[in-house]
């Protein structure tokens, strides 16, 4: 199995365990923007201690990154502190699971935003798998109360997340980019440690 399968099937299994306790931290009365601020104020000292590990194990040089970096890592954890605020929203919303379901629109939007953004097309066999994984997200949003309505608020909710996440996942991939020719590991070690920081203070501030 290839290593970014096994990283992706790792991060989706993590993803639901996060979500699934930021719910129960909204479900506590912690207001939209605490729930929110949870995730970053403790992911990032450990963010920053696996990058600084990583560079300790490695003997590598600590890089000085330039604008492009910081642009990017900046857009990455701008977008992602609003979507998580969005999905947390969703969490006190009746039709929860539609919206979830519409975060996961993600994909095809990632997609466009990469070939806009990164000049990174996807193929035509890559673009047959993602909307038939849209069309599986629509199939699973269905309400299952006849008449119901499909694009209601929670629907709303879900695609601006998913649009949010969609790019942040491009400022984090820009991010990377930035730093080569550092090895793939130490590059995202360092963005996500960059990333964490910013948003924890951003929050702090905010809040």
């Amino acid at each position: 199995m290839s290593l970014w399968v096994i990283f992706t099937l790792a991060a989706a299994a993590l993803q639901t365990l996060r979500f699934m306790l930021q719910k129960q931290l909204r479900g506590t009365g912690l207001s939209t923007g605490g729930a929110t601020f949870a995730r970053f104020l403790f992911a990032a000292p450990v963010a920053c201690g696996l990058a600084a590990a990583g560079f300790a194990l490695t003997g590598a040089a600590l890089p000085v990154p330039g604008p492009g970096f910081w642009a990017h890592v900046a857009l990455g954890a701008i977008c992602q502190i609003v979507a998580t605020s969005f999905t947390v929203t969703l969490f006190t919303m009746r039709n929860f699971a539609v919206g979830i379901a519409f975060t996961k629109t993600e994909t095809v939007q990632v997609a466009g935003f990469s070939a806009l953004l990164l000049g990174e097309p996807v193929s035509a066999l890559g673009w047959a798998a993602i909307l038939t994984g849209f069309a599986g997200v629509l199939l699973l949003s269905r309400a299952p109360v006849a008449g119901a309505r499909l694009f209601g608020r929670a629907a709303l909710y879900g695609v601006l997340a998913g649009a949010l996440f969609g790019l942040s996942a491009i400022g984090y991939r820009g991010s990377t980019l930035a730093l080569q020719p550092l090895p793939f590991l130490l590059r995202a070690l360092l963005a996500l440690a960059a990333a964490t920081v910013i948003q924890t203070l951003l929050m702090a501030i905010w809040l």
